[in-house]
């Protein structure tokens, strides 16, 4: 797979710990979203995606996980959601 510009920040208006915890990573059309655990949101234009996991943690995701909602992402049980991004993994792989 060949990648074309990449950009990495905070998704999060915040200078707190919900600020650095905030990371987001953008290559070609695809938008990875990571809160304190992992991932949890995936946006993609490629895929036609605008998903965010449910919060199967604690707390300290639930202020990133609904910015992603109120930004019109789609909530997927979690097992969904890690299905849908294992596809959308091999389909990158195989390019």
């Amino acid at each position: 797979m060949k990648i074309g510009e990449l950009q990495i920040g905070s998704y999060m208006d915040s200078n707190d710990d919900y600020g650095t915890n905030s990371i987001f990573i953008k290559f070609d059309g695809t938008t990875l979203y990571f809160g304190y655990k992992g991932l949890i949101g995936v946006k993609s234009t490629k895929y036609n995606l605008n998903i965010v996991s449910e919060d199967i943690w604690d707390t300290t995701s639930d202020k990133q996980i609904n910015k992603l909602k109120d930004e019109g992402f789609n909530q997927l049980a979690r097992d969904k959601f890690i299905e849908t991004i294992n596809k959308m993994s091999i389909e990158l792989y195989m390019q």
